[in-house]
């Protein structure tokens, strides 16, 4: 699955296409790792729009990168969720740890 990102001043973007699933986990690692690592940006959003389907591990993978940004005060939204994926997040209560748009 790609993974893009991009960086707009101080935000940045963060585009998986298709599963979010474990398959994934070492390139969504890598591309918000290298964010914080050589980028000052104040806000991180994910961009879900073309995702279309995220399991269990995924929502980990959001928890870890909401954990990392937290200390450097950096804000992380959910973007553009729709349809089974909003449904999953909503049940497992990330409307409550993100701002999920």
């Amino acid at each position: 699955m790609p993974i893009h990102v991009a960086i707009d001043d101080k935000k940045a973007t963060i585009t998986p296409r298709g599963n979010l699933d474990r398959s994934i986990g070492r390139a969504f690692r890598e591309s918000y790792e290298l964010l914080l690592c050589r980028q000052r940006v104040d806000r991180i959003d994910v961009d879900l729009g073309a995702v279309d389907y995220v399991d269990s591990s995924a929502l980990g993978y959001l928890l870890i990168l909401r954990e990392k940004t937290e200390d450097a005060e950096i804000t992380v939204r959910l973007v553009n969720s729709q349809g089974i994926v909003r449904a999953l997040l909503e049940m497992a209560g990330f409307h409550q740890l993100f701002a999920v748009r």
